[in-house]
Parts: C-alpha cells; structure tokens; sequence
C-alpha cells in the first residue's frame, strides 16, 4: 500500500496522503461501478478480469447485458466467473438492445442500493491503470466541492467547456483540470450528487453525460479531469462488431440526443 500512495504522491504534490491511505485501507468497498454490455463479450470479460487486476481496493458493481439471445450457457458462465472477484454484485441479462438511457438509469438505482458513498460509471471496453481508481476516490474524499473526477483517456478524451451558448471540447490540462462536461467511461461521483441529480432516461445513446454534468453544475458541484500522463485510461475500440457501431455511431441518435439536450439547456454540442 504505501508503495501504491508513494508512487501516486510522486506523480502529483496535489494527491493528499491522509485521503489515499483512507481509500487504500478501507475494509469495506467504496465505490459501486455501473455497466452495460452488447454484443462486445469477449471485451466485457476481458474488461471485468482486468478491473479486478488492476484496482486494488473491494467493488461493487451493476452490471446489464444486453442482447442475450446471443449468449449460451457457456458464454453466460464465464461473464459469472468474471463477475465473481467483485465484494458484491448485481447482473441482468437481457434480450435485444435497450441502448443506453433506460438500462443505465436501472443499473445506477442498483448500484445505489449498495450505499457506497462513491459510483462509477464506466464501459465494457475502458482499461485503467493502477491506481487510477483510488486516485480518483481520494480526490472526491479530499475536495467536498468535487461531484465528479474522470480520467483523461486515449484516445480522443476531451475537456469540455461551456463558451457562450456552446459547449466545446478541447484537450485536458494536465495534472488537473475543472471542467464544465466530460463523458462517463471513466468518470466516479459522489453518491450525494443523485440526492438532487439523475441520469435522464431519454437519451437512446450519447449526450446522457453532459446532461448529468449540467445538474450537477446547476447544483454547485465542481467536475474535473485528472490529467496525469501515468494514469491515462485506454478506450480499446478496436475490433467492435459493425452492427455496434451502426448504433453508436448512428447520426440519427446523435441528432436527437443533440436536440434533446438544447431543448433542456438552451446550448449547443460543438460549433
């Protein structure tokens, strides 16, 4: 452990001891994760086993498969498997695909369920570095006007910043950076925040995060990017089936998310 705190205190002079030693120590888990899974499996699987590896402190997590008609016995023995190193967990299968608006919303009211004062929300294909996570709690547990830390990422992890009526991305600074929006794959808040703020349902796939960022500003939560070169997370996109990315990249979800969150906060996504 204190090889752990030491490596992290000479990364950055800003990570505060007393929290790291809280986090490294504790007993009983902290932060409860939120998932969802389609059709990338075998990355989900790669994924799980990679969390318990690397983060070195107990979790929880909620986690929904969708799409399930394409999972056997086998496959669905092996995602238990990997689920099984997690303190305590809740898992859903199920049929077709949902997107993300509804099953994410679902999974975060399990995931509130385990009364961890942290939440995470990350992706069946993000892999983190050691110490990444804990580094991220000790700064909620050290910073009380801190709502939300994410981790920069690679590739194309971007600050975003509200500019007049535009919200515009732009690389993080490092070692950390305050930040009007960033995405979720990466992102732990506190469990306070979803006293006052919630994930809205109605977005199929995207925008959802900036959404949740604009209640928690609206609240008086600061949201930040820990920049740290050593601790940057890894988006492994490649080799995701095609008819995944005609639905998350599908222009027609991204226009609607895009109009669903001017029509709530009167600002436009880019240029």
């Amino acid at each position: 452990m204190k090889e752990d705190i030491d490596r992290l205190i000479k990364m950055w002079d800003g990570f505060d001891r007393k929290a790291l030693e809280d986090v490294y120590n504790a007993k009983e888990p902290l932060v409860s994760f939120v998932m969802l899974s389609w059709l990338r499996y075998e990355k989900l699987i790669k994924t799980l086993y990679h969390f318990l590896d690397t983060v070195k402190i107990p979790m929880n997590i909620a986690l929904r498969v969708q799409g399930t008609e394409r999972v056997d016995k086998k496959l669905r023995a092996r995602i238990l498997e990997a689920l099984s190193g997690f303190r305590n967990i809740h898992v859903s299968f199920r049929e077709k695909n949902h997107g993300s608006g509804v099953p994410r919303w679902e999974m975060l009211q399990e995931a509130k369920k385990f009364e961890t004062p942290y939440i995470a929300f990350t992706d069946d294909d993000m892999l983190v570095k050691k110490g990444e996570t804990e580094a991220k709690i000790s700064l909620l547990k050290s910073r009380p006007k801190l709502g939300a830390v994410a981790s920069w990422c690679s590739p194309g992890y971007a600050a975003w910043n509200i500019v007049g009526k535009n919200l515009l991305n732009r690389h993080p600074r490092s070692p950390f950076d305050y930040v009007d929006a960033c995405g979720s794959a990466t992102t732990i808040m506190r469990s306070k925040v979803f006293e006052n703020c919630d994930l809205d349902k109605g977005y199929y796939v995207g925008w959802g995060d900036f959404d949740l960022c604009m209640q928690l500003r609206k609240q008086g939560w600061k949201i930040a990017i820990l920049a740290l070169p050593d601790l940057k997370a890894v988006n492994n996109v490649a080799g995701d089936p095609a008819e995944y990315r005609k639905v998350r990249y599908n222009s027609k979800h991204a226009a609607n998310s895009a109009a669903r969150f001017f029509n709530k906060w009167r600002i436009k996504i880019g240029r």
